[in-house]
């Protein structure tokens, strides 16, 4: 009895490191802008924002909907998160180029990062996001919006 308990123990073990490396070792890893997901939520969140502005003239949401696609193109983001909690990234908008870093931590789909600086300086407060974590993917999401409208993938 105590063998078997002793060998299943070492399978769960040895599942849990080499199978199952998403159940114990979570978001830890490099993302990139997920340009397919991101796309199509940014149209609906542009659209749902640009109708706000705008109101119903058809052209003039379709303008919008075009030049903020423009913009998408645009934008090159990086994110590592390390094991331990420490996070590094750099992003890039047309000429603009920043880099940031901080921590980061996770409460079940929720994982949290707190930029504590960018540029290499330290920021006067730090900054901190809330995005879903699922499946290898950080969903940021506008309070106002109730779907991402940028979506990072685990590469």
């Amino acid at each position: 009895m105590r063998v078997e308990r002793s060998l299943a123990g070492l399978v769960l073990l040895v599942f849990l490191i080499h199978g199952g490396c998403d159940l114990i070792g979570g978001p830890e890893g490099t993302y990139t802008i997920d340009r397919e997901r991101t796309r199509a939520g940014f149209e609906r969140y542009a659209a749902q924002t640009i109708t706000q502005l705008v109101g119903e003239d058809a052209a003039e949401r379709k303008k919008m909907q075009e030049e903020a696609g423009a913009v998408l193109d645009q934008i090159s983001l990086e994110l590592h998160l390390e094991p331990g909690g420490k996070f590094h990234g750099k992003s890039e908008l047309g000429e603009e180029r920043e880099s940031f870093e901080g921590t980061w931590t996770l409460r079940g789909d929720k994982l949290e990062t707190t930029t504590v600086s960018k540029n290499g300086k330290q920021l006067s407060s730090p900054r901190i996001e809330t995005v879903h974590y699922e499946d290898g993917r950080l969903s940021y999401q506008d309070a106002e919006v109730p779907f991402p409208f940028l979506i990072l993938s685990k590469q």
